[in-house]
């Protein structure tokens, strides 16, 4: 059976917000993917990383080896991406989520101690404003801005997303939609 990520904040539901919780942390998500993922996702991830990488705060990406599609960003720039929501997306979709993670990190005055890529989080402003973020951080790249939406609406889409969360999914996308246009 998958499990779904679709919560708040993982600091609420896992009680994981210190540095020696981290381990414990991704043995409950999965532990580590393969070497396969891991290259392509910091491949993927690399220019976004090193661009907005600062001395205080060290971005780096890995993958999870969890049943379910998520992506977490940790308040120490750590990004965890799930293994099958790096084998959902190409590769435009896969700079999007991390765009959105790093999203995250620079709208500061809202980044809880684990954040993560969240269709059932009930602070919708907190994850259209790391979308906006993600699509202007895209557009500074190189890629394509609607990665962020097609990234979305590929989520949304798929099976493994749990049907009460793409209502909210939806609103964020209609939200891009209307500051897009």
């Amino acid at each position: 059976m998958l499990r779904l990520f679709c919560f708040a904040t993982l600091i609420t539901i896992t009680g994981c917000a210190s540095g020696e919780s981290r381990p414990i942390w991704i043995r409950q998500h999965g532990g580590l993917a393969d070497a396969e993922y891991q290259k392509r996702a910091q491949r993927v991830a690399a220019p976004l990383l090193v661009r907005y990488s600062q001395p205080t705060l060290a971005l780096t990406v890995q993958v999870l080896d969890a049943d379910s599609l998520g992506a977490f960003g940790w308040r120490d720039g750590q990004i965890y991406i799930t293994r099958p929501l790096i084998a959902l997306l190409d590769d435009d979709e896969l700079a999007a989520v991390v765009s959105h993670e790093l999203g995250h990190f620079l709208d500061r005055g809202h980044l809880h101690a684990v954040v993560g890529l969240q269709g059932c989080k009930e602070d919708l402003d907190a994850e259209t404003r790391a979308d906006l973020i993600g699509m202007e951080l895209l557009r500074r790249e190189g890629i394509p801005s609607d990665a962020l939406p097609h990234m979305l609406e590929r989520i949304m889409r798929s099976d493994q997303w749990p049907v009460e969360c793409r209502e909210l999914l939806r609103h964020r996308l209609e939200s891009l939609s209307r500051r897009a246009h």
